[in-house]
């Protein structure tokens, strides 16, 4: 395989450690994307590159061409870690987790979560479609509880699942082509069954500490619940604990699951979401766990808006729990006749606005939750 030597530029950010390099270095790569094999005068190793996600430059820990037995051996570490640190979970077949992720984890572009005996591997670079389905069989014979596992992509420009037919893409591998788009040649999905068992109906119940979630399969990297907040919804039980019967507001709820802990701990909820799908969802996860949906409130509202209403009101929240997408299409301001406009929101552009609205719904002695998933965006923002 081709080396690519580095620039003296990146190899002072390699010097450092540091596994994501800067975006605008990328002007200084001069190999190919995917998975190289670089060099410089001090230094060897392997980069994903990739120019269609935000990290387009992310250093892998080994020193060679990257292969199976690689991938076997970050697997194998990222559960005997977890195992480690959480053996209640990993020996319960019910409880869900995150087994890989991604770079954190020696696989840049790629993690695996654990829903009971389900895995879900999802990729957001192209450049892992050669080792998903070898991963797949692979975590089938690893992992004792897993007896099935599903697929989903989450790639850029690219965001549904191409199946093309055996014959068609056995074509594109040998000639090495772009085929043209056949007709009734390729499948569109979201997420599918890759390997093992398929789940009834693409859906399971699953657990996460005391609490139980469904979980749908056939609707890409949205099963219900994102294991990624897995240790906040532990944290949030701790913190809402010493009192009971406060009241809790659960904005860009999606389906709910800090509501569910929230009201497992007695508390009022009230989960505002515009999707009208995800609140029917929140109801069940509610009834799954015997809450009672008629005392707690489910909002179809747009958030900026219901923030805007519960300020006008005088409401107040002893919890207010801020949770939104990194890009959302949300009614931010007015127009000229003061009628409610939509606008794309973005992390950078109106976080602080966002928190500014819900820190005023906070009893003086309350808290205000706020997370965010853009890696670039930093607390002093």
């Amino acid at each position: 395989a081709n080396v690519v030597r580095v620039s003296k530029r990146i190899e002072e950010v390699l010097k450092q450690g540091r596994r994501r390099i800067p975006k605008d270095y990328i002007q200084d790569w001069r190999g190919a994307e995917g998975f190289i094999d670089f060099q410089s005068d001090q230094l060897a190793g392997t980069v994903l590159v990739d120019k269609s996600v935000a990290s387009t430059m992310q250093v892998l820990p080994t020193n060679g061409n990257l292969n199976m037995e690689y991938i076997k051996h970050k697997i194998s570490q990222a559960f005997n870690y977890r195992e480690s640190k959480i053996p209640h979970i990993i020996s319960d077949s019910t409880q869900s987790f995150r087994l890989v992720n991604g770079l954190f984890d020696g696989l840049p572009g790629l993690s695996v979560d654990m829903y009971a005996n389900y895995a879900m591997i999802q990729i957001n670079s192209r450049y892992w479609r050669d080792y998903t389905r070898k991963i797949a069989n692979y975590l089938l014979k690893f992992l004792d509880r897993c007896i099935g596992v599903y697929l989903t992509e989450n790639i850029k420009k690219d965001t549904v699942f191409r199946q093309y037919l055996e014959e068609e893409y056995e074509a594109y591998k040998k000639n090495n082509m772009h085929l043209k788009k056949p007709k009734r040649k390729f499948k569109i999905k979201k997420s599918e069954c890759v390997a093992g068992k398929k789940a009834e109906n693409n859906t399971i119940i699953a657990r996460e500490g005391d609490y139980k979630y469904h979980i749908q399969f056939d609707n890409g990297s949205g099963t219900g619940l994102y294991l990624d907040q897995r240790e906040n919804r532990l944290n949030l039980k701790e913190l809402l604990k010493n009192k009971k019967n406060g009241s809790f507001l659960n904005t860009f709820s999606y389906t709910s699951s800090f509501g569910v802990v929230a009201a497992s701990e007695g508390y009022h909820t009230v989960n505002v979401d515009e999707s009208e799908n995800c609140l029917a969802k929140s109801k069940q996860n509610y009834k799954l766990n015997n809450l009672d949906t008629n005392a707690h409130k489910f909002w179809k509202k747009d958030v900026f808006q219901a923030l805007k209403v519960f300020g006008q009101d005088r409401k107040k929240f002893d919890v207010v729990l801020l949770d939104p997408p990194t890009v959302s299409r949300v009614t931010i301001k007015n127009n000229e006749n003061y009628k409610p406009v939509k606008d794309t929101f973005t992390t950078k552009k109106n976080y602080s606005e966002l928190v500014r609205l819900a820190a005023d719904l906070v009893v003086p002695d309350g808290y205000l939750i706020t997370f965010s998933n853009t890696l670039s965006f930093k607390p002093y923002e």
